[in-house]
């Protein structure tokens, strides 16, 4: 892509994960909190693979993993919190991050972030690497009522920064044909197709669910389900 293929684009960028690396900071205080528990810590790796839903998400996979009390899972969040709110230590921008973000917005991009992570928890990062001048607009994962992946955040953000949302739809049509996922559990049966299907949609229904939404949040996007497409 080109300069004058972003000419007049309005930019909005993930934090964790795309402009800066958090999970040993993230890390350091979900171990923290396991420790003043007495409950078993977790490696880098594991807590890395929990990143990105949010923190009630992130903390739900913890319970989840290390078989916490539901009724636990609230008091180790917000012990959690306290400690995750100024955590910047540990925290690192990916290599050309600062740069291209500076020549971004020296172009006269308005810049913006779309992030699951908590408000007070996302500014403490801007500001530590004197990123917050940079952007227009910031949407946290406690900003709006709901969270990513539904395309509100980024809506939000987009709006405020005065452009337009229709930029979030795919330039092209996509197609998505996902026949090949049916597994073969039944065979040699008049009703043995239906069946595969049906369990295929049991086994997945948060994955379709999901692709549904996607269907209709976006233009130019199109799901081909199990027993319509490629068999």
């Amino acid at each position: 892509m080109t300069d004058r293929d972003l000419e007049g684009w309005t930019l909005v960028f993930d934090l964790d994960g795309t402009l800066v690396d958090s999970a040993p900071d993230i890390h350091a205080s979900v171990n923290a909190t396991l420790r003043e528990a007495r409950l078993r810590t977790l490696p880098l790796d594991r807590v890395r693979s929990f990143i990105g839903g949010g923190v009630e998400m992130l903390w739900a996979q913890i319970a989840a993993e290390l078989g916490i009390d539901p009724a636990e899972r609230s008091r180790l969040l917000a012990a959690f919190m306290s400690r995750y709110h100024h955590a910047t230590q540990l925290t690192r921008l990916f290599d050309g991050v600062a740069d291209a973000l500076s020549v971004l917005a020296g172009r006269g991009h308005p810049l913006g972030i779309c992030t699951n992570k908590p408000a007070i928890a996302t500014r403490a990062v801007l500001d530590h690497f004197d990123l917050t001048r940079l952007f227009g607009a910031v949407i946290s994962g406690d900003s709006l009522a709901v969270k990513k992946p539904d395309p509100a955040p980024l809506l939000a953000a987009i709006e405020a920064l005065g452009g337009d949302p229709q930029q979030i739809n795919p330039l092209n049509p996509v197609d998505l044909v996902i026949d090949h996922s049916v597994m073969i559990d039944e065979f040699g049966t008049p009703r043995a197709f239906q069946r595969n299907v049906e369990l295929e949609y049991e086994r997945n229904m948060e994955r379709y669910t999901f692709l549904k939404w996607g269907q209709k949040a976006f233009n130019n996007f199109r799901v081909v389900p199990p027993g319509t497409g490629i068999c």
